[in-house]
């Protein structure tokens, strides 16, 4: 529960810095979470589906690139057990919108940042962490977009009482992204 208020407080503030027109747009969004299965000590543990929250700004660096600043907060369960893993990550992202001479507007990017796993609550140390997307937008008025996309997110040495591992996941979203 502390996750979702922080993601609606960073929404506030993301919202609050967009009035002061110091950026050129803003995101919230939200999703599933799938990741793979934990492979450790010769057994795999199977994890449910989770779900995602979270937000960015962007500046436009020309008509068909953007750079962003991200935060997103991701919580999945072990299937066989009630512990669970959640993450928080800071990206920043560079992102190619393709003009296809249509309303719909595809794009594609990668991020490099920082990620902090939580592991049934011990916090990891953060590490460096990466992530590529692919998604579209489509205009629902001329300063509002409805997307949709797929975000893989990885990192590695993540460790947890001196056992080092990696986490990767898939997310698909949908959101919302403000013109300002």
């Amino acid at each position: 529960m502390k996750k979702i208020m922080l993601a609606a407080a960073m929404a506030l503030a993301l919202g609050g810095t967009a009035q002061a027109k110091l950026v050129d747009y803003a995101q919230v969004f939200g999703g599933a979470t799938i990741e793979p299965n934990l492979d450790f000590g010769g057994f795999s543990y199977k994890m449910t589906p989770g779900y995602n929250v979270g937000a960015s700004l962007g500046w436009w660096v020309s008509s068909d690139i953007s750079i962003e600043a991200e935060g997103m907060y991701t919580s999945t369960q072990y299937d066989c057990c009630s512990t669970s893993l959640e993450t928080f990550s800071v990206m920043a992202n560079g992102v190619y919108h393709f003009d296809v001479g249509s309303a719909w507007k595809p794009y594609i990017g990668v991020g490099i940042g920082t990620i902090q796993s939580n592991y049934n609550g011990v916090l990891n140390a953060w590490v460096f962490g990466y992530q590529g997307f692919a998604g579209f937008a489509i205009p629902i008025n001329p300063t509002l977009d409805f997307f949709a996309e797929y975000k893989y997110q990885g990192s590695s040495d993540a460790s947890d009482l001196g056992t080092t591992w990696g986490y990767s996941s898939h997310n698909l979203d949908i959101g919302l992204r403000f013109d300002l």
